[in-house]
């Protein structure tokens, strides 16, 4: 290889790199309940691909709603969104370190028994991952559908994928899907996940 062609590559290789840091995600880390309706309403409208790390605890849903995301709903936001749980303080970061086998039940979202507990309104080309997460108690009022977990977009099919890994739905009730409810997605991956005790009516 003579000096020009390593040149060659060596600029396009800078290139590419700093093409690959400008990509990166945003990364929120929640420690309330109210952190983390705050980092979902920066996540809607960012127009970045964000991922959301929720420092173990109990986390009930605001008085009078269900934490929401709704990126696709108005602003056509189609970045991608992950949202896991089991996160633990590390070198003075609430989320800097999450064990591999990271208890779900360290997680908790509870809607608390009167509304959703996680409604995701995503856009039409939107990558969806939610992890390590437990869904309680979610009582949704009005249209009741997906009682702990809703996800659809808005309008439309997406092509985008919905995974949903190592969490629970425990204990909540609608009259239709009442742990879960995946509207519009062309692929869904729903594994190794506890859904027990939910009701319909």
């Amino acid at each position: 290889m003579n000096k020009k062609s390593a040149r060659f590559i060596a600029i396009t290789l800078l290139f590419a790199l700093g093409m690959m840091s400008t990509a990166q995600a945003a990364v929120f880390c929640v420690t309330t309940a109210g952190q983390l309706q705050s980092v979902l309403n920066v996540a809607d409208s960012n127009a970045q691909d964000d991922e959301i790390r929720i420092e173990e605890g109990s986390y009930t849903v605001p008085q009078g709603g269900s934490f929401i995301y709704s990126g696709g709903s108005s602003a056509g936001d189609d970045s991608d969104l992950v949202i896991s749980g089991g996160w633990t303080t590390f070198g003075g970061n609430p989320c800097g370190r999450q064990l591999s086998n990271a208890n779900a039940f360290a997680t908790l979202l509870d809607g608390d028994d009167r509304e959703r507990v996680l409604e995701i309104v995503a856009g039409n080309q939107t990558n969806i991952t939610i992890s390590g997460i437990s869904f309680t108690s979610g009582n949704p009022s009005g249209a009741s559908i997906g009682g702990a977990l809703y996800i659809r977009t808005n309008g439309s099919v997406s092509s985008g994928t919905v995974l949903i890994e190592r969490s629970v739905f425990l204990s909540s009730t609608a009259e239709v899907a009442s742990a879960v409810r995946i509207s519009d997605s062309t692929t869904t991956r729903f594994i190794g996940n506890l859904v027990v005790g939910n009701n319909t009516f």
